[in-house]
């Protein structure tokens, strides 16, 4: 989404080649809002026990039948995200 708002700000500018967001910002946004909460989640998540886990495969059935990630929730939030992108701009424009 953070790409998509520089394309709308670009198109509208006439592509100019004025600058939306500073360097740092990017990096401070593929920093901290992605890599770091991802690290943290997968050190630290565990619901079930791993014992629990082995006793239980059924746990995992969902996922196995691709239930929360298809090709529909994909493009879901793809073109969530292009929505998203396009109100902000406007909005920020």
């Amino acid at each position: 989404m953070m790409v998509l708002t520089v394309f709308w700000f670009t198109f509208f500018c006439g592509y100019s080649g004025q600058k939306w967001n500073l360097e740092v910002g990017y990096q401070a946004y593929n920093a901290l809002y992605t890599a770091l909460p991802i690290l943290w989640i997968t050190t630290f998540d565990r619901d079930v026990s791993d014992a629990t886990s082995r006793r239980l495969p059924q746990l995992y059935h969902l996922g196995i039948r691709r239930t929360y990630f298809s090709m529909w929730v994909a493009a879901r939030w793809l073109f969530q995200a292009i929505y998203e992108s396009a109100f902000i701009s406007l909005i920020c424009i």
